[in-house]
């Protein structure tokens, strides 16, 4: 393993803090060399996370075979949907445009499907994601707590501090959809496929 003791955790704690501060360079100095940021925190979480996932994978533990494998299958599944849902539905795109928040600023806000449910679903998955591979890859709950703690974190920020700022029209989308738990209009509105007004 290529960590010992709180090492992953500490590279994960680290990556977040990378995609704050590029978030706040994004909203405060538009510096074009911490861009770059976002990427290095979701590398540095990545391999915080497969350096002690992929060693469990081998590791024996009392669980069937059978829980194991459906716990690895539905946290493959969780992870499909957290890059879906953060890269590509919720991504950063038009990178052409050199200014940040106009870049942000003309980006479509999305707010149907997970997104119509509540404003951060990305938060739900990583909670199930990390909850999964307790089972199926032996990871250490304090690991899966601190990672969705940090994500729950992140998630706050950016809903205070950088959405408003930089993405077109969400506030409105803060009136009428729930930072994260759902509600009934909120469910109603995901499964008819409506935008929040």
């Amino acid at each position: 393993m290529p960590f010992d003791g709180l090492s992953p955790i500490v590279c994960g704690v680290l990556g977040y803090v990378s995609i704050i501060l590029y978030d706040l360079n994004n909203v405060t100095h538009n510096n074009d060399r911490m861009q770059s940021l976002y990427t290095v925190g979701a590398g540095l979480i990545g391999l915080a996370f497969f350096s002690t996932v992929l060693p469990g994978l081998s590791e024996p533990n009392s669980l069937p075979a059978a829980v194991r494998v459906i716990a690895g299958i539905l946290a493959l599944g969780f992870f499909v949907l957290l890059i879906y849902l953060t890269f590509i539905t919720g991504g950063r795109t038009n990178w052409k445009v050199k200014d940040v928040k106009k870049r942000w600023w003309e980006k479509d806000l999305v707010t149907t499907g997970a997104y119509a449910l509540c404003r951060h679903p990305s938060v739900w998955v990583m909670f199930f994601f990390c909850l999964l591979l307790i089972p199926a890859a032996n990871l250490d709950p304090w690991y899966a707590t601190i990672f969705s703690v940090c994500g729950l974190l992140l998630a706050m920020y950016e809903d205070i501090n950088v959405f408003p700022v930089l993405m077109r029209g969400y506030n409105a989308y803060k009136d009428t959809t729930p930072f994260l738990f759902p509600t009934k209009e909120s469910i109603r509105r995901c499964f008819k496929g409506k935008k929040a007004k």
